[in-house]
């Protein structure tokens, strides 16, 4: 027998008829030995390299360019993370002591010179890492723990803030807080100090919740001592020989009071008429009839504010100036006609006292018709299933209270049934939100139009009434007063 036969009846395969499926099998344990070494270095390497980058003396490098970019609060977490490989707090306080001290001063005195500036979102961000700060640093070293003299400097300085009525006020009226926001700038009226701007801030806070009595009052007292009043009645004065007068805002206003005048741009028309109407006057405006990007105009004035328990507890709709909704716990519900304006139905569900609200509401919004106008205002604690924000999003929103920790903000949406995503007008935010769009003015666009409108209705009210063409300092005021007939 030859010796492949012999191979062959032995079963085992020759070493020619083998050659390219063990070559094949050969390389691929090859790649693989080299695949799992070359993770092996990678994860050797990574691991070196964390250890480095932890290193103390690279950290501290780390924390001293934080510092000289003006960033604290980085700074500050570089010695954190310090702190915990060290695990000795004696050698670092001084050194974490002084980046709170300073930035902590740096974010205070860049908050007050925003606040004058009239730049308050901004006033508010460095308010927050102020505080951001001092909450990092009292995590490491809580207050009880520390002794004099070491922080001396920091608490005084935390003090100083706290007791910075002027300051504390407008903070707290930004945040939504408005019962610390009325006590502390009653302080500041009191002490003299920035008065009318005060004034001018309560009179902001009043109008936004509404407690008019007290707002007309701080008007008042604010146009008293601001030297408006003098200017208004200067200006009402050569009114008389003309049928409307027309002058920029501006001019109305001392020039000190301007950078605070985003306050008043803040307030919704509804919130001016108010206020106009208390002092003997009318307002009529141009409003806004968009309902965010859905293509649907207004058809009547519709106005929807929202808030937690904290930061005023309510949620309002009004149409035309009355309030349908039932301002419960919840979200408050309305729909609207889109051609005639008519209240189509208005009610209030509370899932976390129901949870079948959750269908609830559900069912009523799908079986609303398409174009149906839609409005939400949250009330107070609210949550709701995570199913409901597609319900939400098929009027236009993009938010619904379906977190824990978001039960206390606000949110309140003007949508549309069918409107895509994102189109609605909508507002949610730990603190208070606010939505207006206002429906069809009948006195025209055309300047003499509205002369002659603004003239007819001074003499058939026996008051003066003015139209303001926007809220900014640069818009325009027309005035006109009754005329004898």
């Amino acid at each position: 027998m030859s010796e492949p036969e012999t191979a062959h009846n032995a079963g085992v395969v020759p070493a020619s008829q083998k050659g390219p499926a063990s070559g094949t099998q050969c390389w691929r344990r090859r790649f693989f030995s080299f695949f799992v070494a070359a993770l092996v270095f990678l994860a050797c390497a990574a691991a070196v390299g964390i250890q480095i980058a932890n290193l103390p003396s690279v950290l501290k490098y780390r924390a001293e360019r934080a510092l000289a970019s003006g960033n604290f609060s980085e700074a500050m977490k570089f010695f954190i993370r310090i702190r915990r490989i060290e695990r000795d707090s004696k050698p670092l306080q001084p050194k974490m002591s002084e980046i709170a001290h300073t930035g902590i001063s740096k974010h205070y005195e860049r908050s007050k010179a925003l606040l004058d500036q009239g730049l308050f979102g901004e006033a508010l961000d460095e308010y927050t890492a102020a505080m951001a700060l001092a909450d990092d640093y009292f995590f490491v070293f809580p207050a009880e723990q520390l002794l004099p003299p070491a922080n001396d400097d920091l608490l005084d300085l935390l003090d100083a803030m706290r007791d910075d009525s002027c300051f504390m006020g407008r903070i707290y009226a930004l945040r939504s807080e408005w019962d610390k926001a009325r006590i502390r700038l009653q302080e500041c009226e009191k002490q003299n100090k920035l008065r009318p701007s005060a004034l001018l801030w309560q009179t902001y806070i009043f109008s936004l919740t509404w407690d008019w009595e007290r707002a007309t009052e701080a008007l008042q007292k604010f146009v008293e001592t601001s030297g408006m009043g003098s200017l208004l009645k200067d200006f009402q004065e050569h009114s008389r020989g003309e049928k409307v007068r027309k002058t920029p805002i501006k001019a109305l206003v001392p020039e000190e009071l301007h950078s605070a005048w985003t306050l008043v741009e803040s307030l919704t028309w509804y919130d001016l008429s108010q206020l106009v109407e208390r002092t003997g006057m009318r307002l009529f405006s141009p409003g806004n009839m968009e309902i965010g990007s859905t293509g649907v105009l207004a058809p009547c004035d519709i106005l929807v504010r929202s808030a937690g328990d904290e930061n005023g507890n309510y949620g309002n709709v009004l149409l035309n100036g009355a309030d349908v909704s039932d301002n419960l716990r919840g979200y408050n519900f309305v729909a609207v006609d889109q051609k005639s304006g008519k209240l189509l139905a208005a009610d209030r569900f509370d899932p976390l006292a129901r949870p079948e609200d959750n269908q609830k509401l559900k069912r009523v919004i799908g079986g609303l018709p398409s174009g149906t106008i839609v409005v939400l205002a949250a009330k107070g604690k609210t949550k709701v299933e995570a199913d409901l924000l597609l319900t939400f999003q098929s009027i236009g929103a993009t938010f619904a209270m379906t977190e824990p920790d978001r039960l206390e903000w606000s949110h309140c949406v003007i949508g549309v049934k069918g409107a895509p995503p994102g189109s609605a007008l909508e507002m949610h935010g730990q603190g208070a939100s606010f939505l207006e769009v206002c429906g069809p003015r009948d006195y025209g666009k055309d300047q003499n139009e509205i002369e002659a409108y603004l003239t007819k209705k001074a003499t058939e009210e026996h008051r003066p009434v003015i139209y303001m063409s926007g809220k900014r300092l640069d818009n325009e005021v027309l005035f006109a007063v009754p005329q004898a007939e």
